[in-house]
């Protein structure tokens, strides 16, 4: 995991493109060379001095996980080490 992240969300991959953000807004998502993500749970984070959080290459996409709550545990784990 990335040291000294500055925040961290939760999100749900739905399609190539798109994902659920925390408050369950759809956005899209971009990542280097287009490539894309497998539909499922990932924790995402960004770099410390990041200004504004967006879905693209400065975001770093963990997982995904098998399932909602095994992200949780993994997103304290991540939370606490970050601190």
């Amino acid at each position: 995991m990335e040291a000294h992240c500055q925040y961290l969300e939760i999100v749900s991959v739905a399609t190539n493109s798109y994902l659920y953000d925390d408050e369950s807004y759809q956005r899209q998502y971009t990542l280097r060379d287009n490539a894309a993500l497998k539909p499922g749970v990932y924790i995402v984070s960004w770099p410390a001095g990041v200004g504004q959080r967006r879905f693209d290459e400065q975001a770093i996409f963990h997982g995904p996980y098998r399932s909602r709550e095994e992200t949780c545990a993994a997103f304290e784990r991540i939370r606490i080490v970050d601190v």
